[in-house]
C-alpha cells in the first residue's frame, strides 16, 4: 500500500496558520488534498499533524474529508511520519508537506511510478536532490523499511524535524535516486511560506481553478508569461529558508571540520615567515590575512565544546612565493599560527598542493571527501566570500562534496572579520573599519566583483569553462 503522509501544523513561524488560509472559499490544504485524489499511484492519504490544541482545527477537516489522521510530536517529525506509517500499515511512503497547495498529481505520479519500477535499485527517490521542479512540486518517496532505519538512527535534531534529511544525505547507507524535469524551474516559487507567496498562490487559484479545477503546471507556466508581475512578488525569497538556517546553524555548532583558506606570507627579520596584517602586502594582497588564523582557533574552540572530533584543515601550497628557494607552504605556517594560539597540533590537517583560491576549494574538497566530512566551515576575508561562494556554485561538478554541503544547509561560509570582532571587537573594531575604508579595499572589490562577474560567465582563469554549469 502506497500512502501520501501530508505533514501539516497551523503553527508555522513565517505565517501563522498558512494552510487554513482560503481563496475562494477553500483552505489551501483543502486544494492540496483535492489535487492529490487526482493522482494515479496513491492509495491512502493521510494528514500527520501535532498533538497541540491548535491543530484540532487539522483534525476536524480529516474527518470531514474523509480522511485518516495522525497526530504526534511537534519537532520530532520524524517520528511522526514513522508512527503514522506504522499505524496505518504503508509499505511505502510518499511525503508530501502541506504548504504545497498548487501539487501537480501528474508529477507525483511521475516520482511515485519511476519508483516502483526501481525498488530494487532505490531505496529513496525524489524530485529534490536536486531540485528542477518548482518549490512547492517536492516530492520523496521512500519504503517503511527506509523510513524505519532513519527513524531508529537519526539523532541531529535538524534530521527529526526535516524526515528525509538522513536519507538523502547518507548515500552509504540509502540508495538515493533523482527525477529531473526537462527544464530546470527550481528558481519557481509556488510553495506557502510567507505572506508573498499567499499572494502568489491567490492569484493563480483566481486566474486559473474556475475554468479548469484540474490545471497542471504547464497552465501555471503559461500564466507566469501573460501575468509575470504576479509570479515576481515572492521571487527575492530564498527556496527552503528555514531548513538552510537550521542546518547554518548546526554546522557551525557541530562541524566535522573547520576550513581556513590560505592568504599571503610575509618574511619577517626577527620570526621568519609569517601570514600578513591589515596594514601589509604589496596590491592588498595581505590585507587582512592573519585574522583567517584568528577566526580559525576562535572556532576552534567553540566547536570543540559540542564536537571533541572537529578538526582544522588549512589549505595553502607555496602560490605566489613559489619562486623563492627558501619560502615554506602557506599552510606550514597556518598551522604554526594556530598552534601558537593553542589549536592542538594533532587537530590540524595541511593541504599543500593549492596555489590559488579555487585550488584550495579543489583540494579541500577531495579531503573532504575521504574523510567523509558531513558538515563544515570555510573561514576566509568578507570580502573574499562572494567569489568563494559563486566558485562553489557555478563549479559544482569540479567540487562534488563541498557543493553537496553547500547546497544541504551543511557548509556555511564565515567572515574572519565578523568573529574575530564577537571575540574582541576592542582589539580589531579599528583596524576593519580603517582597511574597508582604505583605496586599495575599493580597487580589491572591484576585483573581486569582477571575479564573480567573470565565473559567471565561464571566464574564470583559474578554472576550464567546460566546467562551469548551466
Amino acid at each position: 500500500m502506497i500512502a501520501a503522509i501530508i505533514q501539516a501544523r497551523t503553527g508555522s513561524t513565517r505565517l501563522p496558520g498558512k494552510i487554513l488560509k482560503k481563496v475562494m472559499g477553500k483552505t489551501m490544504l483543502e486544494y492540496l488534498i483535492e489535487r492529490l485524489r487526482r493522482a494515479k499511484f496513491l492509495d491512502k492519504i493521510i494528514i500527520a499533524t501535532t498533538n497541540l490544541q491548535a491543530d484540532e482545527p487539522l483534525v476536524m477537516m480529516a474527518k470531514k474529508l474523509g480522511l485518516d489522521y495522525f497526530r504526534g510530536s511537534e519537532n520530532d517529525v520524524l517520528d511522526r511520519y514513522y508512527q503514522a506509517a506504522k499505524k496505518f500499515g504503508a509499505d511505502d511512503i510518499v511525503r508530501i508537506t502541506g504548504d504545497c497547495p498548487l501539487m501537480d498529481p501528474a508529477i507525483v505520479d511521475r516520482v511515485v511510478n519511476f519508483y516502483k519500477r526501481n525498488r530494487s535499485r532505490f531505496d529513496y527517490v525524489s524530485n529534490v536532490r536536486p531540485p528542477t521542479y518548482p518549490d512547492g512540486m517536492d516530492i520523496e518517496v521512500f519504503s517503511f523499511k527506509t523510513l524505519e532505519t532513519a527513524w531508529r538512527d537519526t539523532k541531529l535534531s535538524s534530521e527529526r524535524e526535516h524526515v528525509t534529511l538522513f536519507m538523502g544525505d547518507h548515500p552509504e547507507i540509502f540508495r538515493v535516486g533523482n527525477i529531473k524535469n526537462e527544464r530546470d524551474l527550481s528558481d519557481m516559487r509556488l510553495t506557502l511560506d510567507n505572506k508573498e507567496d499567499l499572494i502568489v498562490i491567490s492569484g493563480i487559484f483566481k486566474a486559473l481553478y474556475e475554468k479548469n479545477r484540474q490545471f497542471a503546471l504547464k497552465d501555471i507556466l503559461k500564466l507566469k508569461k501573460k501575468l509575470p508581475r504576479l509570479f515576481a512578488v515572492n521571487k527575492h525569497l530564498e527556496r527552503n529558508e528555514g531548513l538552510k538556517k537550521s542546518l547554518a546553524k548546526e554546522a557551525v555548532g557541530q562541524a566535522d571540520a573547520i576550513i581556513i583558506l590560505s592568504g599571503f606570507l610575509k618574511k619577517d627579520g626577527k620570526t621568519g615567515w609569517r601570514t600578513t596584517n591589515f596594514n601589509e602586502g604589496k596590491n592588498f594582497k595581505g590585507l587582512g590575512d592573519r585574522l583567517r588564523i584568528v577566526a580559525g582557533a576562535h572556532s576552534y574552540k567553540e566547536v570543540t565544546l559540542k564536537n571533541p572530533r572537529v578538526v582544522v584543515l588549512v589549505s595553502g601550497g607555496s602560490g605566489s612565493l613559489r619562486k623563492i628557494s627558501d619560502a615554506p607552504a602557506v599552510s606550514d605556517i597556518m598551522k604554526k599560527e594556530l598552534m601558537a594560539l593553542h589549536v592542538p597540533r594533532i587537530k590540524i590537517i595541511k593541504e599543500k598542493n593549492s596555489r590559488n583560491t579555487f585550488e584550495n576549494l579543489l583540494e579541500s574538497d577531495k579531503i573532504c571527501a575521504k574523510r567523509r566530512w558531513r558538515r563544515a566551515i570555510i573561514i576566509s576575508n568578507e570580502y573574499h566570500l562572494p567569489r568563494i561562494k559563486t566558485m562553489i556554485e557555478y563549479y559544482a561538478n569540479k567540487m562534488p562534496h563541498l557543493a553537496l554541503m553547500f547546497f544541504a544547509g551543511r557548509l556555511k561560509l564565515m567572515s574572519a572579520e565578523k568573529i574575530c570582532l564577537s571575540h574582541d571587537r576592542q582589539k580589531w573594531a579599528i583596524a576593519i573599519k580603517k582597511a574597508y575604508k582604505s583605496r586599495v579595499m575599493k580597487k580589491r572589490l572591484q576585483l573581486e566583483k569582477q571575479g564573480v562577474a567573470d565565473i559567471k560567465k565561464g571566464g574564470y582563469k583559474f578554472a576550464d569553462k567546460k566546467s562551469q554549469m548551466a
